[in-house]
């Protein structure tokens, strides 16, 4: 298991002690780090799946183990991990959103590959929905088919603001419902 920092906007991993997304120079001082864990299956053993993580972002297989706590370091930004306030509703089911939710094909890029692989209009790495404090956002990762919210196409690259209830179509196939937990 290793300790990692996710750029929130590229999604790049980097060291636990970058404060700059190696990627794309972005602030990480603020970003709390993670911990990465293999995928159990013997046939795919993908390492770097967040710990947070339901499925293997490669296979879909479900991760059993826990995160371990978070290690000890002058250099690491305080942070609690929380459950998830918002979720997407799609047809083949709901997902929470922890920190983010990568919208793909590619499973290299997001958790739900598996459930999407066959839509084609739909881009291997399409959208990212995160959580910036507390805040839920939809991010169009320049995709051809571009990314409308409640019929309005968003503008590319740009975090759009989502609320309980705003309807997602990444595609003419892909549709999600956003929910926000009570409680």
């Amino acid at each position: 298991m290793k300790w990692v920092r996710v750029c929130p906007y590229c999604g790049h991993i980097n060291p636990a002690d970058a404060f700059q997304c190696e990627n794309d120079r972005i602030d990480l001082a603020a970003i709390p780090v993670t911990q990465m864990i293999r995928c159990p299956s013997p046939e795919c053993g993908y390492e770097d799946n967040p710990a947070e993580d339901i499925e293997c972002r490669r296979c879909g297989v479900l991760l059993n183990s826990r995160p371990a706590p978070r290690p000890e370091s002058t250099n690491t930004p305080a942070g609690t991990v929380r459950e998830a306030s918002f979720m997407l509703c799609f047809d083949f089911g709901n997902i929470p959103i922890r920190d983010q939710l990568a919208i793909g094909r590619d499973p290299g890029f997001s958790s739900i590959a598996h459930h999407i692989s066959d839509l084609h209009n739909v881009g291997r790495r399409h959208a990212v929905v995160r959580i910036v404090n507390g805040r839920c956002t939809v991010t169009d990762m320049n995709s051809t088919n571009k990314v409308k919210v409640n019929g309005k196409v968003i503008t590319p690259e740009i975090p759009f603001s989502l609320q309980s209830g705003d309807s997602i179509n990444f595609s003419s196939q892909l549709q999600a419902r956003v929910e926000q937990s009570r409680g």
